[in-house]
Protein backbone atom coordinates (compact mmCIF):
# COMPACT_ATOMS: atom_id res chain seq x y z
CA UNK A 1 0.00 0.00 0.00
CA UNK A 2 2.62 2.60 -0.99
CA UNK A 3 0.39 5.01 -2.32
CA UNK A 4 -0.65 6.41 1.31
CA UNK A 5 2.07 5.58 3.45
CA UNK A 6 4.64 8.00 5.06
CA UNK A 7 7.54 8.00 6.82
CA UNK A 8 6.07 9.31 10.15
CA UNK A 9 3.15 6.71 10.24
CA UNK A 10 3.52 3.63 11.43
CA UNK A 11 0.70 1.79 9.16
CA UNK A 12 0.71 2.80 5.50
CA UNK A 13 -2.90 2.55 5.04
CA UNK A 14 -6.45 0.67 6.74
CA UNK A 15 -6.81 -2.51 4.47
CA UNK A 16 -9.86 -3.97 4.09
CA UNK A 17 -10.03 -7.54 2.66
CA UNK A 18 -13.32 -8.52 1.94
CA UNK A 19 -12.63 -12.22 1.14
CA UNK A 20 -10.51 -14.81 -0.74
CA UNK A 21 -9.66 -13.19 -3.98
CA UNK A 22 -10.48 -16.39 -6.10
CA UNK A 23 -13.91 -16.01 -5.66
CA UNK A 24 -15.95 -13.01 -6.89
CA UNK A 25 -18.30 -12.82 -3.68
CA UNK A 26 -17.66 -11.07 -0.60
CA UNK A 27 -16.93 -12.76 2.68
CA UNK A 28 -17.95 -9.78 4.80
CA UNK A 29 -20.82 -8.56 4.90
CA UNK A 30 -21.45 -4.47 4.29
CA UNK A 31 -22.76 -3.09 7.22
CA UNK A 32 -20.01 -5.07 9.39
CA UNK A 33 -17.23 -3.20 6.90
CA UNK A 34 -18.60 -0.25 7.19
CA UNK A 35 -19.04 -0.86 11.43
CA UNK A 36 -14.93 -1.63 10.83
CA UNK A 37 -14.81 1.81 9.03
CA UNK A 38 -16.58 3.65 11.28
CA UNK A 39 -14.68 2.02 14.32
CA UNK A 40 -11.37 2.90 12.67
CA UNK A 41 -12.71 6.67 11.95
CA UNK A 42 -13.19 7.29 15.88
CA UNK A 43 -10.26 5.88 16.34
CA UNK A 44 -8.02 8.03 14.12
CA UNK A 45 -10.26 11.09 15.84
CA UNK A 46 -8.95 10.08 19.23
CA UNK A 47 -6.37 11.73 21.18
CA UNK A 48 -4.36 8.30 21.35
CA UNK A 49 -4.59 7.97 17.51
CA UNK A 50 -2.83 11.52 17.13
CA UNK A 51 -0.08 10.96 20.31
CA UNK A 52 0.39 7.48 18.59
CA UNK A 53 0.79 8.57 14.65
CA UNK A 54 0.03 5.17 13.61
CA UNK A 55 -2.09 6.46 10.21
CA UNK A 56 -1.30 8.94 7.27
CA UNK A 57 -3.57 11.75 7.43
CA UNK A 58 -5.86 11.37 5.39
CA UNK A 59 -5.82 7.99 6.10
CA UNK A 60 -5.97 5.67 2.84
CA UNK A 61 -8.50 2.63 2.86
CA UNK A 62 -7.27 -0.23 0.51
CA UNK A 63 -9.70 -2.57 -0.85
CA UNK A 64 -8.47 -6.14 -1.63
CA UNK A 65 -9.65 -9.48 -1.85
CA UNK A 66 -12.66 -10.88 -3.97
CA UNK A 67 -14.37 -8.38 -6.29
CA UNK A 68 -15.14 -5.35 -5.35
CA UNK A 69 -17.21 -4.46 -8.33
CA UNK A 70 -19.10 -7.76 -8.00
CA UNK A 71 -21.83 -5.77 -5.18
CA UNK A 72 -22.07 -2.59 -6.76
CA UNK A 73 -24.52 -1.49 -4.41
CA UNK A 74 -22.63 -2.05 -1.73
CA UNK A 75 -19.68 -1.06 -2.72
CA UNK A 76 -21.32 2.33 -3.11
CA UNK A 77 -22.03 2.22 0.46
CA UNK A 78 -18.70 0.87 1.45
CA UNK A 79 -17.09 3.87 -0.51
CA UNK A 80 -20.04 6.58 1.29
CA UNK A 81 -18.97 4.89 4.57
CA UNK A 82 -14.74 5.47 3.89
CA UNK A 83 -15.93 9.27 2.78
CA UNK A 84 -17.40 9.99 5.87
CA UNK A 85 -14.86 8.83 7.81
CA UNK A 86 -12.21 10.96 5.63
CA UNK A 87 -10.65 8.24 3.99
CA UNK A 88 -9.04 8.09 0.93
CA UNK A 89 -9.78 4.60 -1.11
CA UNK A 90 -8.19 1.99 -3.85
CA UNK A 91 -9.86 -0.55 -4.88
CA UNK A 92 -8.29 -3.43 -6.38
CA UNK A 93 -10.05 -4.94 -9.62
CA UNK A 94 -9.88 -7.24 -12.17
CA UNK A 95 -12.24 -6.46 -15.88
CA UNK A 96 -13.90 -9.81 -15.23
CA UNK A 97 -16.98 -7.36 -14.62
CA UNK A 98 -16.27 -5.22 -17.84
CA UNK A 99 -18.80 -6.28 -20.57
CA UNK A 100 -18.62 -3.31 -22.51
CA UNK A 101 -17.27 0.25 -22.76
CA UNK A 102 -20.94 1.22 -21.94
CA UNK A 103 -20.93 -1.15 -18.68
CA UNK A 104 -17.39 0.42 -17.75
CA UNK A 105 -18.64 4.17 -18.33
CA UNK A 106 -21.83 3.98 -16.25
CA UNK A 107 -20.22 2.07 -13.22
CA UNK A 108 -16.90 4.40 -13.25
CA UNK A 109 -18.90 7.47 -13.14
CA UNK A 110 -20.53 6.34 -10.08
CA UNK A 111 -17.50 6.43 -8.83
CA UNK A 112 -15.30 8.79 -10.28
CA UNK A 113 -15.77 11.07 -6.84
CA UNK A 114 -15.13 8.20 -4.71
CA UNK A 115 -12.17 6.46 -5.90
CA UNK A 116 -8.34 7.59 -5.22
CA UNK A 117 -6.92 5.05 -7.38
CA UNK A 118 -8.17 1.65 -9.17
CA UNK A 119 -5.57 -0.83 -9.72
CA UNK A 120 -6.55 -3.16 -12.34
CA UNK A 121 -4.57 -6.70 -11.99
CA UNK A 122 -4.12 -8.46 -15.27
CA UNK A 123 -2.11 -11.54 -16.69
CA UNK A 124 -1.87 -13.30 -19.46
CA UNK A 125 -3.84 -15.60 -18.75
CA UNK A 126 -6.69 -13.11 -18.32
CA UNK A 127 -5.60 -11.16 -21.88
CA UNK A 128 -6.39 -14.97 -23.57
CA UNK A 129 -9.44 -15.50 -21.29
CA UNK A 130 -11.74 -11.97 -21.94
CA UNK A 131 -9.33 -10.59 -24.48
CA UNK A 132 -7.93 -6.73 -24.48
CA UNK A 133 -11.15 -4.76 -25.25
CA UNK A 134 -12.19 -5.39 -21.74
CA UNK A 135 -8.69 -3.71 -20.27
CA UNK A 136 -9.24 -1.49 -23.22
CA UNK A 137 -12.70 -0.26 -22.04
CA UNK A 138 -12.04 0.01 -17.82
CA UNK A 139 -8.57 2.00 -18.86
CA UNK A 140 -10.53 3.96 -21.44
CA UNK A 141 -13.41 5.10 -18.83
CA UNK A 142 -11.00 5.68 -15.53
CA UNK A 143 -9.55 7.90 -17.63
CA UNK A 144 -12.47 9.41 -18.97
CA UNK A 145 -13.15 10.17 -15.86
CA UNK A 146 -10.01 11.27 -14.22
CA UNK A 147 -9.58 8.39 -11.73
CA UNK A 148 -5.57 7.53 -10.77
CA UNK A 149 -4.96 4.45 -12.45
CA UNK A 150 -2.33 1.66 -11.76
CA UNK A 151 -1.96 -1.88 -13.62
CA UNK A 152 -0.49 -4.68 -11.99
CA UNK A 153 0.51 -7.64 -13.97
CA UNK A 154 1.14 -11.07 -12.86
CA UNK A 155 3.80 -13.72 -14.36
CA UNK A 156 4.49 -16.82 -13.39
CA UNK A 157 6.35 -20.35 -15.42
CA UNK A 158 4.83 -20.20 -18.61
CA UNK A 159 3.02 -17.22 -18.36
CA UNK A 160 5.04 -14.37 -19.24
CA UNK A 161 4.35 -10.58 -19.10
CA UNK A 162 1.20 -10.03 -21.17
CA UNK A 163 3.36 -7.46 -23.77
CA UNK A 164 0.26 -7.02 -25.85
CA UNK A 165 -1.01 -4.51 -22.85
CA UNK A 166 1.57 -2.19 -24.13
CA UNK A 167 0.34 -2.12 -27.32
CA UNK A 168 -3.18 0.09 -26.05
CA UNK A 169 -3.59 2.84 -27.29
CA UNK A 170 -4.86 4.22 -23.49
CA UNK A 171 -1.78 2.61 -21.97
CA UNK A 172 0.35 4.78 -24.39
CA UNK A 173 -1.56 7.58 -24.56
CA UNK A 174 -1.81 8.25 -20.56
CA UNK A 175 1.44 7.99 -18.02
CA UNK A 176 -0.20 4.78 -16.29
CA UNK A 177 1.94 2.98 -13.57
CA UNK A 178 2.60 -0.99 -14.51
CA UNK A 179 3.76 -3.24 -12.17
CA UNK A 180 4.76 -6.65 -12.75
CA UNK A 181 4.60 -9.47 -10.28
CA UNK A 182 5.16 -12.96 -9.44
CA UNK A 183 1.75 -14.04 -9.36
CA UNK A 184 0.32 -15.34 -6.36
CA UNK A 185 0.10 -19.16 -6.96
CA UNK A 186 3.65 -20.20 -7.09
CA UNK A 187 4.47 -22.64 -4.58
CA UNK A 188 6.40 -21.48 -1.15
CA UNK A 189 9.55 -23.24 -1.61
CA UNK A 190 9.86 -21.92 -5.73
CA UNK A 191 9.98 -25.90 -7.25
CA UNK A 192 7.05 -24.46 -10.01
CA UNK A 193 9.83 -21.52 -11.12
CA UNK A 194 12.59 -22.19 -13.32
CA UNK A 195 15.91 -21.72 -11.68
CA UNK A 196 16.81 -18.20 -13.81
CA UNK A 197 13.29 -16.56 -12.75
CA UNK A 198 14.70 -17.09 -8.65
CA UNK A 199 16.56 -15.08 -6.33
CA UNK A 200 18.83 -16.87 -4.44
CA UNK A 201 18.14 -14.90 -1.34
CA UNK A 202 15.49 -12.68 -0.71
CA UNK A 203 15.57 -8.71 -1.23
CA UNK A 204 18.58 -7.42 1.22
CA UNK A 205 16.55 -3.82 1.51
CA UNK A 206 12.84 -4.77 0.73
CA UNK A 207 11.70 -3.32 4.22
CA UNK A 208 8.02 -3.83 5.42
CA UNK A 209 7.40 -0.43 6.10
CA UNK A 210 5.94 0.64 2.28
CA UNK A 211 3.24 -2.49 2.67
CA UNK A 212 2.62 -2.58 6.37
CA UNK A 213 -1.13 -1.62 7.01
CA UNK A 214 -3.94 -2.35 9.43
CA UNK A 215 -5.63 -4.82 7.69
CA UNK A 216 -8.61 -5.95 8.13
CA UNK A 217 -10.37 -9.39 7.18
CA UNK A 218 -13.60 -10.97 8.07
CA UNK A 219 -14.00 -11.91 11.63
CA UNK A 220 -12.64 -8.68 12.64
CA UNK A 221 -8.61 -10.32 12.70
CA UNK A 222 -5.95 -7.60 11.92
CA UNK A 223 -2.41 -8.68 9.90
CA UNK A 224 0.17 -6.18 9.15
CA UNK A 225 -0.18 -6.87 5.70
CA UNK A 226 -2.46 -9.12 2.71
CA UNK A 227 0.81 -11.33 2.48
CA UNK A 228 0.86 -12.31 6.15
CA UNK A 229 -3.09 -13.50 6.34
CA UNK A 230 -3.41 -16.66 7.82
CA UNK A 231 -0.28 -17.18 9.59
CA UNK A 232 -0.93 -16.93 13.43
CA UNK A 233 2.40 -15.85 13.56
CA UNK A 234 1.91 -12.23 11.95
CA UNK A 235 -2.18 -12.16 13.49
CA UNK A 236 -2.05 -8.68 15.58
CA UNK A 237 -5.42 -9.46 17.79
CA UNK A 238 -8.99 -8.85 16.68
CA UNK A 239 -11.14 -5.63 16.52
CA UNK A 240 -14.22 -7.36 17.65
CA UNK A 241 -12.90 -8.55 20.76
CA UNK A 242 -10.46 -5.37 21.94
CA UNK A 243 -10.26 -1.59 21.03
CA UNK A 244 -8.44 -1.04 18.06
CA UNK A 245 -5.93 1.31 20.38
CA UNK A 246 -5.23 -1.67 21.90
CA UNK A 247 -4.22 -3.64 19.22
CA UNK A 248 -2.47 -0.70 17.92
CA UNK A 249 -0.49 -0.04 20.67
CA UNK A 250 0.89 -3.53 21.50
CA UNK A 251 1.78 -3.88 17.73
CA UNK A 252 4.13 -0.41 17.96
CA UNK A 253 5.22 -2.13 21.03
CA UNK A 254 6.82 -4.95 19.55
CA UNK A 255 10.45 -4.94 18.93
CA UNK A 256 9.90 -7.84 16.56
CA UNK A 257 7.62 -6.34 14.42
CA UNK A 258 8.97 -2.86 14.35
CA UNK A 259 12.31 -4.72 12.87
CA UNK A 260 10.44 -6.31 10.24
CA UNK A 261 8.99 -2.86 9.76
CA UNK A 262 12.09 -1.23 9.61
CA UNK A 263 15.02 -3.93 8.09
CA UNK A 264 12.21 -6.12 6.08
CA UNK A 265 12.56 -10.51 5.99
CA UNK A 266 16.05 -10.19 5.14
CA UNK A 267 17.62 -10.49 8.81
CA UNK A 268 15.47 -13.52 9.34
CA UNK A 269 17.23 -15.33 5.64
CA UNK A 270 20.68 -14.77 7.37
CA UNK A 271 19.21 -16.11 10.96
CA UNK A 272 17.65 -19.34 9.31
CA UNK A 273 21.12 -19.32 7.19
CA UNK A 274 23.21 -19.59 10.00
CA UNK A 275 21.16 -22.10 12.26
CA UNK A 276 21.17 -25.90 12.21
CA UNK A 277 18.09 -26.36 9.81
CA UNK A 278 19.25 -23.94 7.04
CA UNK A 279 18.95 -27.22 4.56
CA UNK A 280 14.89 -26.11 4.87
CA UNK A 281 15.54 -22.77 2.85
CA UNK A 282 14.37 -23.28 -0.07
CA UNK A 283 16.65 -22.94 -3.52
CA UNK A 284 15.35 -19.26 -4.38
CA UNK A 285 12.62 -16.84 -3.97
CA UNK A 286 11.19 -14.30 -6.58
CA UNK A 287 10.41 -12.16 -3.75
CA UNK A 288 10.64 -11.02 0.11
CA UNK A 289 7.29 -12.06 0.82
CA UNK A 290 7.38 -15.36 -0.57
CA UNK A 291 10.50 -16.27 1.78
CA UNK A 292 8.40 -14.75 4.71
CA UNK A 293 5.78 -17.38 4.19
CA UNK A 294 8.49 -19.92 3.31
CA UNK A 295 9.87 -19.45 6.79
CA UNK A 296 6.57 -19.15 8.45
CA UNK A 297 4.92 -22.17 6.95
CA UNK A 298 7.96 -24.39 8.04
CA UNK A 299 7.57 -25.26 11.52
CA UNK A 300 11.64 -25.38 12.17
CA UNK A 301 12.26 -22.19 10.37
CA UNK A 302 9.87 -20.45 11.96
CA UNK A 303 10.56 -21.84 15.34
CA UNK A 304 14.50 -20.46 14.24
CA UNK A 305 12.77 -17.22 13.66
CA UNK A 306 10.69 -17.48 17.22
CA UNK A 307 13.83 -18.66 19.04
CA UNK A 308 15.46 -15.08 18.28
CA UNK A 309 12.58 -12.94 19.06
CA UNK A 310 11.34 -11.98 15.86
CA UNK A 311 8.15 -13.35 15.06
CA UNK A 312 5.11 -11.40 16.93
CA UNK A 313 5.11 -12.96 20.44
CA UNK A 314 1.13 -11.30 21.38
CA UNK A 315 -0.05 -13.87 18.37
CA UNK A 316 -3.53 -15.35 19.79
CA UNK A 317 -4.74 -12.72 21.89
CA UNK A 318 -8.15 -12.05 21.37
Amino acid sequence: MPLFGGHRSYFGAVGLFLGNGSTASWQIPVEKACEYLDRMGEFQASSAATELACLPIPTGLYVSGAEPFAQIDDLERLLDCALRNRMLAELVTTVSWVDSQGTANSVIERFAKKVHLLTVVTSQADSERYGLARLEHLLGALREFDINTSIRCSIGPGEPFPREVLALEVVNCDTSVIRVEPRAGASADGAEWPAGYLLPAPPRYARCAELMGFVIVPGGDVYPCSSGIGFSQLRLGNIEAEPIESVVRRTMADAALRKLHDKGPYYLYELCSESADSARLAAGYVSACQFHRHVLADPKLAAVAASANTINPVAGIG
